[in-house]
């Protein structure tokens, strides 16, 4: 759905003419109770000038990162056989679709954009696991603890992470315990700082840590991302594209896509590795500290990828 602002210039005679666009998936087609998992192989889809990243991994047959979306309607089960339904069950304004993020991944831009608002919550899987524990993840609150669930979303262009924002999913940190809470219902976020950007990461805390990493369902629901073009901004090129797993990682790292010199860049701005891949390349990040790296394809015009080195 889009609005239309006309603004008038009486000294230039002229009008300006900006529209505000409202990602609501209403438009992408789902059968009832279900949810595009990227099987058909694509490695992503678009909604309202917008790509959505996914991961759909083939020799497994699931869904492992990026965006989903969905109109499912189950919060009872709170399971990794229940991924894409949001807790509220519909998405925001009661609507029938809506997004969903798994573990990493980005949303880029055709133009650049000034950003509005977002309409976020929990997933079933992940406000019932923080609700009750289950066999990987504890209870929060459990024994007085001061648990933690959130995102930061990072505003991006090129390399520059532009603007962040921090969304609380769950809190259990304040001493009064009636200020505890997990995210049940479609929370409006500002993002108005987030102007003159491409793409847009997120990263996921939390206070239940295991081995392996965070223990929580690193999961969430997005609906009514709003946004304007830039009114400074050019048209971005189209952006070569290329997948990135797994992510975050430890050891390896799986780089699928167009060949090029391809480098990793830590959060200075300093290029700590670069490798050519020749379409399907493994590289070595076990020398990696642990923290937020970025990898492109130099070699053409291409998307940056944000990668988490745990």
């Amino acid at each position: 759905m889009k609005k239309i602002y006309f603004l008038a210039s009486v000294l230039l005679a002229s009008v300006t003419l900006q529209a505000q666009t409202t990602i609501d998936f209403e438009e992408l087609e789902l059968e009832e109770n279900s949810f595009y998992d990227g099987s058909d192989g694509v490695g992503q889809f678009t909604s309202n000038g917008a790509t959505f990243s996914n991961y759909f991994e083939e020799e497994w047959a699931m869904w492992l990162g990026g965006f989903s979306y969905s109109n499912m309607t189950d919060n009872t089960t709170g399971d990794y056989t229940n991924p894409a339904s949001a807790f509220p069950a519909s998405g925001a304004e009661e609507s029938n679709n809506y997004g969903i993020f798994n573990t990493s991944g980005e949303i880029t831009f055709q133009n650049k954009v000034n950003l509005n608002s977002v309409a976020l919550t929990n997933t079933t899987y992940a406000y019932i696991s923080m609700r009750d524990g289950d066999g990987f993840a504890k209870k929060f609150g459990e024994n007085g603890d001061a648990d933690f669930f959130f995102i930061d979303i990072y505003g991006i262009h090129g390399q520059d992470t532009i603007a962040t924002k921090r969304f609380y999913l769950a809190d259990f940190t304040s001493e009064n315990e009636e200020d505890h809470y997990i995210i049940d219902s479609w929370e409006t976020v500002d993002l108005s700082a987030f102007e003159d950007i491409s793409s847009i990461g997120f990263e996921f805390s939390s206070s239940d840590i295991g081995d392996y990493g965070i223990n929580t369902p690193q999961f969430f629901a997005l609906d009514n991302l709003m946004y304007t073009e830039s009114t400074s901004a050019l048209t971005i090129e189209t952006l070569a594209q290329f997948s990135m797993y797994p992510n975050p990682a430890s050891s390896e790292v799986k780089i699928d896509g167009e060949a090029g010199e391809y480098t990793i860049v830590n959060m200075n701005g300093q290029i700590v590795s670069s490798f050519i891949n020749d379409g399907f390349t493994t590289i070595n990040v076990a020398n990696l500290e642990a923290g937020v790296y970025f990898v492109q394809n130099r070699s053409v015009a291409s998307k940056t990828m944000k990668l988490i080195i745990k």
